[in-house]
């Protein structure tokens, strides 16, 4: 861990917080995390394939519009992790490695680190990795892995592959950190229509939904690299924001750490690492750390602004969105964050619905919540929510006469209890929010 320094020497050429344009890149970058749980690929997959032996040849002909959504790609001895770019594709753009040559004059060889200038310029070089946890995609569970042919997770390549082929590898990835794999499958793109924050030049996100991956043998630990990117409060121009329960300063700083995916204790270093960095250069004991870049755990005992979970799950705040809209002056879509039927656990507008009835849902959540409660009234949002973003048109229809059903004065329970198991049979993924499901009990 870096020796504490004098961080007001330094504040002369270090006086260079987030700016708007960077700010809604990189935000933009974490906001579209929450795209991977809205996945539908579209194309079928060709015949002919494309064969890559490393990172920079693939994207760069990714960045050069040499490959279409769709194409069969084959890789080539890549090695597999649990962690995938925060930015897939953006370390090979001219702008990230111009980036990454202009943090060099922000080094403080003395303290062994970048100051939190030279860091914002290697984020947006390219810094910074994820860890998901599974997806549904076309009612299929897969699991969202990061191939890379340098064992380097930020400037990999996305890949979504079966629950039984996790399963065989996930024992071996979590034993030694990685595992080399020869990889097909059709190249995919995350549709821009669906990012939160949209703007000229954003680069689409790319991933391969895998066909066939075979297990060649381990990944070499030493070869294995990662990191993980935070922003924190800034020290140097102070803008205040009152969210309530907590305060913070809305200009920002980044920080970045390495870390060796073969070993915990390493992550858990470079976590200690970057509270560390945010404590000193904030200037403030548990800043409210902007994000963080986990699904399954939580590594913070600071308040995370933006958590993974959250965004995955759709539950963003939009009066942190606004706030920081206004003050970075950034378009937000905000279609894409009310999604169709419910925003967390308050019923909104689904007039933007393309498959579910609004009027019939919004008559049944009233009944059932004066009937029963609103814990069984909220579940039935929910369940409306997953029909619509499935895109099922004939599960739409059956949960349409379900709550048709609901809304007679005597709903007949036997007929409720018929077309819900109509639902589940045609749409098996229902399962995956049994919680939710296990709510709608006192209908039946």
């Amino acid at each position: 861990m870096a020796s504490e320094i004098d961080i007001d020497r330094f504040a002369a050429v270090n006086d260079r917080f987030v700016d708007s344009r960077d700010f809604m890149k990189i935000f933009s970058d974490v906001l579209d995390v929450s795209t991977y749980a809205k996945l539908i690929p579209k194309k079928e997959l060709e015949i002919k394939e494309v064969n890559y032996e490393n990172n920079e040849s693939f994207w760069e002909d990714i960045i050069e519009n040499k490959l279409y959504e769709g194409a069969y790609i084959s890789l080539k001895e890549f090695n597999l992790t649990e962690w995938i770019p925060l930015s897939p594709g953006s370390y090979f753009l001219p702008e990230s490695k111009r980036a990454r040559e202009d943090a060099k004059r922000y080094f403080f060889s003395e303290g062994l680190e970048y100051l939190p200038t030279g860091k914002n310029y290697m984020v947006l070089g390219g810094m910074g990795s994820l860890r998901l946890s599974s997806k549904y995609i076309n009612y299929k569970r897969y699991f969202f892995l990061g191939a890379t042919s340098n064992g380097v997770t930020h400037q990999g390549i996305p890949i979504a592959i079966k629950e039984d082929d996790y399963t065989k590898l996930i024992g071996k990835i979590k034993d030694e950190g990685g595992v080399l794999c020869n990889i097909s499958g059709s190249l995919e793109v995350i549709p821009k229509s669906i990012s939160i924050i949209q703007y000229k030049g954003k680069i689409a996100k790319y991933y391969i939904l895998v066909d066939k991956i075979e297990f060649i043998d381990f990944s070499q630990k030493n070869v294995l690299a990662s990191t993980i990117a935070i922003m924190f409060p800034s020290s140097y121009r102070s803008d205040i924001a009152d969210f309530g329960d907590y305060q913070t300063n809305l200009n920002k700083s980044w920080s970045f750490c390495y870390f060796n995916p073969s070993s915990d204790e390493s992550l858990n270093k470079a976590i200690l690492w970057l509270t560390d960095y945010a404590n000193r250069y904030s200037r403030m004991d548990n800043p409210p750390i902007f994000n963080d870049f986990d699904e399954y755990y939580n590594h913070f005992p600071n308040r995370i602004e933006f958590t993974l979970k959250s965004l995955i799950s759709g539950e963003i705040d939009t009066e942190k969105i606004d706030i920081y809209s206004k003050f970075y002056g950034f378009p937000v879509n905000y279609t894409v964050i009310k999604g169709d039927v419910i925003m967390g656990d308050v019923f909104k507008d689904i007039q933007n619905a393309t498959i579910i009835n609004k009027s019939v849902v919004e008559n049944s959540f009233n009944k059932v919540k004066q009937e029963h409660n609103e814990e069984v009234a909220k579940a039935l949002l929910k369940i409306a929510e997953f029909i619509e973003k499935s895109g099922d048109i004939n599960a739409a229809t059956l949960f349409d006469k379900f709550n048709e059903e609901l809304n007679k004065t005597h709903a007949e329970k036997p007929t409720l209890k018929k077309i819900w198991a109509g639902i589940e049979k045609t749409l098996p993924s229902v399962a995956t929010i049994s919680e939710v499901v296990a709510k709608l009990a006192p209908l039946f």
